[in-house]
């Protein structure tokens, strides 16, 4: 009787000690640091260069957190991993608008999202201007 007594409080034991709710797999994310970037060029395949640009997350202008002289003529970025924990879990359109002495030379949406260590983007990113 003992026996049994205490073979059934160490059976519950065991079970109450399991959690009932599945615990998440641990997440191991590399250490890069990703940046989606737009390509622009021309009909010749060469690098088309803008005077400037805009990024916009909705209705939101994000065009200072991302625009910054990279020194490559054709290479506009418009998303960082800095931007993976509002993105985490979703997918937002960003759209890329470049000018050429004020006039518009282009308008793109582009969807970007993030998984819990990086943004990435699904959609071709370079684009011909004609």
């Amino acid at each position: 009787m003992k026996k049994a007594l205490i073979l059934s409080i160490l059976t519950i034991l065991f079970i109450s000690s399991c959690s009932s709710s599945k615990d998440e797999e641990p997440v191991h994310c590399t250490e890069e640091y990703v940046s989606i970037t737009v390509k622009l060029v021309d009909k010749d395949d060469t690098p088309f260069a803008l005077s400037n640009y805009k990024v916009f997350i909705e209705d939101e202008d994000i065009t200072s957190k991302v625009n910054y002289s990279s020194g490559i003529v054709g290479f506009y970025p418009i998303a960082y991993d800095s931007m993976q924990p509002e993105l985490e879990g979703k997918e937002a359109v960003f759209t890329f608008i470049g000018y050429v002495s004020g006039e518009e030379v282009i308008r793109k949406d582009i969807t970007i999202g993030a998984n819990k260590c990086h943004i990435y983007c699904v959609e071709n990113l370079t684009f011909t201007i004609e």
